[in-house]
């Protein structure tokens, strides 16, 4: 049996009022590019009501499909995206998505945001960062895009995965990053290859 979940969500959005949602959502691969998109037109309209949201996706172009309806998330106070590829790959919008109230952004996976960072995501006020499962080279762009951050989690992966030649040692990340602003910070480093088979 087939259950269509926009329309579900829509029911649920509709009598729910006002109140502050929040939003889990899963991108399947099975599913098509253009349900993503009909999804988030659903979600659209009460955009302003979502607080946290987590988003479960296995293909940036499918991501890029879920996001592309907003400009923002006006109220959201936390995301996570949970990204379950095992290429690396920047996630590029046809505009930056304002997050003016993000205080706390969670990612896990070969995901970055652009070259320059705040070319994916605009959240100047993130303070609370956390990544995992991430190739080391992505952390510069995490950095760019959240500026504000003062409490950062970091698990890095094996560089054997993707760019081995472009590998920068735990130690240096650590002196980088402490050069920041950065008031709490704890660097591990985990078996990427692992994690990403178990999600495959």
């Amino acid at each position: 049996m087939q259950v269509d979940l926009t329309a579900q969500t829509q029911s649920f959005l509709e009598r729910s009022g006002g109140l502050p949602v929040d939003l889990n959502v899963h991108v399947h691969n099975r599913a098509s590019v253009d349900s993503a998109s009909a999804f988030a037109a659903t979600v659209q309209p009460h955009v302003e009501r979502l607080r946290t949201m987590k988003v479960v996706v296995a293909e940036v172009r499918r991501l890029v499909k879920f996001l592309k309806p907003f400009d923002g998330f006006p109220e959201l106070r936390e995301l996570v995206i949970d990204y379950s590829s095992d290429d690396m790959e920047d996630l590029e919008l046809e505009r930056p998505l304002e997050l003016p109230k993000l205080h706390k952004l969670s990612l896990m996976g070969l995901l970055t945001l652009g070259d320059a960072g705040e070319n994916a995501l605009k959240c100047a006020n993130v303070v609370s960062l956390r990544a995992s499962f991430i190739h080391i080279n992505q952390v510069k762009s995490l950095l760019q895009a959240c500026p504000a951050v003062k409490e950062l989690d970091l698990e890095v992966g094996s560089s054997t995965v993707t760019h081995p030649d472009e590998d920068t040692s735990v130690a240096e990340l650590r002196e980088k990053i402490t050069a920041c602003r950065v008031k709490s910070l704890r660097i591990t480093k985990v078996r990427t290859l692992n994690y990403l088979h178990n999600c495959s």
